[in-house]
């Protein structure tokens, strides 16, 4: 403002009203700067330096522009500036990443640009860990697996990419039930806890021992996550499903009502659902009703519960109320089946 009412005209400060425009959330101005400044770069009567950075600037602005559902609407924008970019600034990271974002937005193939980058720069971990992430969101698994451990190859600190892998090989395992999995997930969720120790990854660890049938496992690592954060759903949770797995169900049961009188906002209906099944098993099925009404109070219903519901009222021979539960499924195929287009 002050170099404005001194008269001093400069693209640069012009290009920094318009970053700041941005910054307030005032795009349409901010892109009318940008846009003019940009014809004076054309016509070589600009003062900006830092074109690799302008035209990011550019790139990034047009890569946020979403309309009301969401849509990115100036992606192609977006292209066009970071090909301007990378005339003058071939090698510049921050525009491949721009680049890449455009391609994935765009439903376009991405692989050609994360390898650009690998090509570019062999040691930075960041690269390969993103193009991991990208092989996951486009259902590659075992591509994605690659990357993450040429991500651990250059940073073994890396949790992020450590995590991943445990995630992969558990699914595998849960998949093909191959022991070899299962080692390189504990492998993997044990290096985990090397890195942090917190009850979140605690309870990650002992799912997994639950799965390979290491339940003296899983609950010393449930026990050390309740010490660690005494208040976490998670923990009592993990806590109840190794008693149950022991048959333990009345201390399974304990577990579960400390983790319903411990969790805030509703975060997860486990630990009814899952008492559910204890008193199932005790065949005290008005508690185990009692218990699923607890549930459906602060959840909202959906086609499992009416099936638990249905089942329980037919074990307690209650069958004029499983009948009901069962005539609401039914007319909810029915109504399913009424609004496909399909023509069986």
């Amino acid at each position: 403002d002050r170099a404005e009412k001194a008269g001093v005209e400069s693209d640069m400060l012009e290009y920094i009203r318009a970053r700041l425009l941005e910054r307030e959330g005032n795009t349409e101005e901010a892109e009318k700067i940008y846009l003019e400044l940009d014809k004076h770069i054309d016509e070589g009567v600009s003062d900006i330096e830092e074109l690799n950075d302008f035209y990011g600037d550019i790139a990034q602005l047009y890569i946020s522009e979403q309309d009301e559902n969401g849509n990115r609407t100036k992606l192609e924008e977006a292209r066009e500036y970071v090909k301007k970019g990378r005339k003058v600034a071939p090698k510049y990271k921050r525009l491949l990443w721009i680049q890449s974002d455009v391609d994935e937005f765009s439903d376009n193939p991405a692989d050609d640009t994360y390898k650009e980058m690998m090509e570019i720069f062999p040691d930075d971990f960041t690269v390969y860990y993103e193009y991991g992430e990208y092989l996951r969101r486009t259902d590659r698994v075992n591509e994605a697996r690659k990357m993450y451990e040429k991500t651990l190859w250059l940073n073994p600190e890396h949790k992020v990419a450590n995590n991943r892998l445990m995630n992969i090989y558990q699914q595998r395992y849960n998949n093909l039930e191959n022991r070899e999995d299962y080692d390189k997930a504990v492998e993997y969720a044990t290096r985990q806890l090397e890195l942090v120790d917190d009850e979140y990854y605690r309870v990650e660890r002992l799912l997994l021992y639950l799965d390979g049938y290491e339940v003296d496992k899983a609950e010393e690592d449930a026990l050390r996550s309740i010490e660690i954060k005494p208040d976490n759903v998670y923990s009592h949770n993990g806590l109840g499903l190794c008693l149950l797995r022991r048959g333990d169900y009345r201390g399974a049961i304990r577990a579960f009502e400390k983790a319903i009188e411990v969790m805030q906002d509703d975060v997860t209906s486990a630990p009814f659902t899952n008492m559910v099944k204890c008193y199932e098993a005790l065949r005290e099925y008005d508690k185990a009703i009692e218990t699923m009404n607890r549930c459906l109070e602060r959840f909202n219903e959906n086609l499992n519960y009416k099936y638990v519901m249905a089942r329980l009222y037919t074990k307690k021979g209650d069958y004029q109320n499983a009948a009901k539960k069962y005539i609401e499924l039914r007319d909810h195929y029915i109504g399913q089946y009424k609004n496909t287009k399909n023509k069986w």
